[in-house]
C-alpha cells in the first residue's frame, strides 16, 4: 500500500483488461488529484500523459495527435477552459474515444449535452474503485 496524498492506493491488483493499450489524457488542476489519480491509473496498466489544465492539454493534443485514446478531466479549471469546453474542442479529432468529466457539481453538467457528446460524468470525490470500474466498462465498449 503506498500514500499518495489522502488517498491510500493499493498498487498490487492486476491491471484491467485491455488497460496497456489505453492512453490516457489525464487533466486536472489541482497536483494532488492529478498525481493521485495518475498514480491509480498506471498502477492498472493505464499509460497517462497529464495536464494541469484545458490550455495545457491542447497543446498536448497538438503535440502528440492521434495518441490519446481516452479522456479523464476536472470540470471546473483555471485559464479560461472548462472540462466542457476541452471535450468540444477534442470530440470533432477524437469521435470515438470515451470522455469521463469528474466534478463535485455533477447536476451543472447537462445531461443531454452528455449523451450528445458521449461523455460520462463521474461525481467527486470517487474511489479508485468507482474510477477504474468505470473506465473498464468504457474500454470494453
Amino acid at each position: 500500500m503506498e500514500q499518495a496524498g489522502w488517498l491510500a492506493v493499493n498498487l498490487d491488483y492486476a491491471g484491467v483488461a485491455g488497460s496497456e493499450a489505453v492512453t490516457v489524457l489525464l487533466v486536472d488542476d489541482d497536483p494532488l488529484v492529478r498525481m493521485t489519480t495518475a498514480i491509480v491509473l498506471e498502477g492498472a496498466a493505464y499509460a497517462v500523459l497529464e495536464a494541469e489544465h484545458g490550455p495545457h492539454a491542447v497543446a498536448l493534443i497538438a503535440r502528440h495527435p492521434g495518441r490519446f485514446s481516452m479522456l479523464v478531466t476536472d470540470f471546473h479549471m483555471p485559464h479560461g477552459m472548462t472540462g466542457v469546453d476541452l471535450v468540444e474542442h477534442m470530440r470533432p479529432l477524437y469521435p470515438r474515444i470515451p470522455m469521463v468529466i469528474a466534478t463535485a457539481l455533477p447536476d451543472a453538467i447537462d445531461a443531454g449535452w452528455a449523451v450528445r457528446h458521449a461523455v460520462r460524468v463521474l461525481a467527486k470525490p470517487y474511489s479508485a474503485a468507482a474510477l477504474l470500474s468505470l473506465l473498464a466498462a468504457l474500454v470494453a465498449g
